[in-house]
Formats: structure tokens, sequence, C-alpha cells
């Protein structure tokens, strides 16, 4: 998700942009679509053999569900503490990891 801020972006063939209305966070899109790629639910909108891509067209026809704004913040909010909770869990293993390798 680009906020405005200067990134560093690397992609392969194709860039979409998506647009959220003021009633889709662009996190609840962005985490369902990991979610989906995780489960393989979204190897039936891809095209090609080797490299995969998403079209345009086959992004259009991925369906997701959309739940109140406020219960999407919620949700948003939950997943995003629980990813600062894994890193924290894998930074702390790294530094055991080095001490235990030292």
């Amino acid at each position: 998700i680009w906020d405005g801020g200067e990134n560093d972006f690397i992609f392969q063939k194709a860039l979409h942009r998506l647009r959220c209305s003021e009633k889709v966070l662009p996190q609840w899109i962005a985490f369902n679509l990991r979610r989906d790629a995780n489960a393989g639910l979204l190897q039936e909108h891809f095209t090609g053999t080797t490299i995969k891509h998403l079209t345009l067209r086959a992004l259009g026809r991925y369906k997701i569900a959309i739940p109140p704004l406020n219960e999407q913040k919620e949700i948003v909010r939950r997943v995003e503490s629980l990813f600062a909770v894994a890193d924290r869990i894998e930074a702390s293993y790294i530094k055991l990891q080095e001490k235990i390798d030292h």
C-alpha cells in the first residue's frame, strides 16, 4: 500500500492500482488478497504457466466480502497488532540464534 511517501518499488511486469472508496480500507483489500493468495484461492484468476499474472480483468472478477467500515478498522487493527507481535518474536529468535551460533 502506497501512502504517498517515498518508497522503493519492485515489480515484475504489471502493477495494478486500486482506489478504494471511503467505505473500504486499502489494508482490508491487501490483507484479503494476501490471505487468498497464500491459501491458493487466487490461483483460478492467474494466467501464465511459469510466471503467474493477475490481469486487470481477472482482478475485476475477484470477489471479496466487505464488512462495515468499523469492522474493517477493528480487524485491520488486530491483524497489524498480531504482525507486530510476530515481528518482535522473530527479532528475538534471530538474536537468540546469533548467540547460539556464537
